[in-house]
């Protein structure tokens, strides 16, 4: 079996948080031996991704790029081009790969709601996880197969980048460098 930590988002633009996560994601997988994959999400009710998907898959990238081959692209839910659920994304990946154990990684503010998602039970209780202590969020209740992945990122946000980038302000202190050298 081949693992794989799998760390899913909008990284809409991604920020010097996911740079930190994603780097915390290599080093457990160089002692795991584990691969890191980044999956940008598709459409999502409670996301609003204004650019195109050819705007967003240059973007990451350059993201990806700035990890020396440590990072894997897999633009499965983005591609699709429809709202995708969590649970449908696991069934898609695990008939793909069956020959892959993943390990997905999740905010400490997501796992709150996860129970209501679509199979958000079978998800609680089946899925290898990371979870990522977000602030201003506790993981009071932990799901069976989930290992806490303390990480010092910063307040950050992508909302927050892009409300700055609408602003005129200057963002280069807020995402990684090869973001910045893109916008």
């Amino acid at each position: 079996m081949k693992n794989v930590i799998l760390y899913g988002g909008a990284f809409n633009p991604p920020t010097l948080a996911h740079e930190k996560i994603v780097t915390a994601c290599i080093e457990l997988a160089k002692n795991n031996q584990a691969e890191v994959w980044l999956m940008p999400s598709g459409s999502r009710p409670d996301k609003s991704i204004q650019l195109s998907t050819s705007e967003r898959l240059k973007i990451l990238k350059a993201f990806v790029r700035g990890f020396d081959g440590s990072v894997r692209l897999e633009d499965c839910e983005l591609m699709r081009g429809e709202i995708i659920e969590t649970y449908k994304t696991r069934d898609y990946l695990q008939g793909k790969y069956p020959d892959h154990t993943f390990t997905w990684v999740f905010g400490s503010d997501s796992i709150q709601t996860m129970r209501t998602w679509g199979d958000g039970e079978g998800l609680w209780n089946d899925l290898f996880m990371l979870l990522v202590n977000r602030p201003g969020y506790v993981c009071a209740d932990v799901p069976p197969n989930a290992t806490l992945l303390e990480i010092d990122t910063p307040t950050l946000s992508s909302t927050m980048v892009r409300k700055k980038i609408e602003e005129g302000s200057d963002v280069s202190d807020l995402v990684p460098k090869s973001i910045w050298q893109f916008i």
